[in-house]
Order: structure tokens, then sequence, then C-alpha cells
């Protein structure tokens, strides 16, 4: 295997990944791509609301940021939540795997930036010498790195090819050793 970029060492670990998740507990692909990313912004929405009610109001517009992402998630994640209660067949993996190539093609430099992004949040907050961000709990910081974190790996669980499902085609034919 030619890898060339850091990059590709994560897409090709996001198939590894939604490849071993639908093996081992049959959770599929949109499954995972939705419920980690809600998760991670609705922790990190009650994170801030405690930070928010602790340190300062002033917290209150990043508050109210992360929840609208929570809802707009919920709201746009409509067709993922849906797809993640079905049977994982041929005609899901041709649209997701259109939808992952699209992603993968043409939205490489936002998947860039935004690596690029999650480490620096995450050295700023973790070395910050601020005062208001050296009254925060550890976890509140490790929080507020997550949300960059959590997007990064949406774009990449995104982009990532997803596993073939070995039912329902009748062209289909498992690799040979």
């Amino acid at each position: 295997m030619n890898v060339k970029s850091p990059d590709e060492v994560l897409l090709i670990s996001m198939t590894a990944l939604m490849k071993w998740c639908l093996g081992m507990f049959g959770i599929k692909p949109p499954a995972l791509i939705f419920y980690p990313a809600l998760a991670v912004a609705a922790v990190g929405c009650l994170a801030n609301f405690d930070i928010m009610m602790r340190i300062d109001a002033t917290y209150l517009f990043q508050t109210l940021i992360s929840g609208a992402w929570v809802f707009f998630l919920w709201k746009g994640g409509k067709y993922l939540r849906g797809d993640a209660k079905k049977e994982w067949n041929v005609e899901m993996h041709r649209k997701y795997a259109a939808s992952a190539s699209w992603f993968r093609d043409g939205k490489a430099p936002v998947r860039y930036g935004l690596l690029v992004c999650s480490v620096v949040v995450t050295v700023m907050v973790l070395r910050s010498t601020d005062a208001d961000i050296a009254a925060l709990a550890p976890w509140h910081r490790m929080t507020m790195a997550s949300f960059i974190w959590s997007v990064a790996f949406f774009a990449y669980i995104k982009s990532a090819e997803p596993p073939l499902p070995d039912d329902g085609d009748r062209y289909f034919k498992p690799r040979a050793a």
C-alpha cells in the first residue's frame, strides 16, 4: 500500500472502522456517520452550558452555537437516521459510495483544514495561559477541542468508502485469496 498523506491514512482507517463495526456489531455506516457526531455535539453543548453557569455568562453565545449545531445536526440527519434503521444492501452501498466519492474528491482541502485546526485548537486549549481557559476543568477544555475533532471525524467518515454488503446483488463476488 502506497500512502502519500495523512489524509489517505485517515480515509483508509475510517473505511476499516466502518467495515469492522458492520462485521462485528452490525452497526451500519449511516449510524456510524451520524450518531457519534450527534453525541459529541450534545455533550459539548452541555459542557458549554456548564461553563456558562460556573464561569461567565459571556459563554452564552458559544452555548447557543453548540445548541444550534445539535438541533441542525438532528434535523439535517433525518435521512441518515432513517437509513441507519434499514438493511445495509447494495442499493444503500451505491448511494453512500457515490456520496463518499464526491466528498473525497471535492472536499479534500476542507478535511486538511479541519485536521490542522483540530491540532491547533487542541494545543491552544491544553497549553493556554489565559485566565479564563486556565479556570476551566480539564474535561471542559477537552470538550472545547472535541468539537473540532468531531467535525473532522464527521468529514473523514463521510468521505471514506463504505463497506460492501455481502448480499442483495447477484453480481457480488467475495474477494478470493
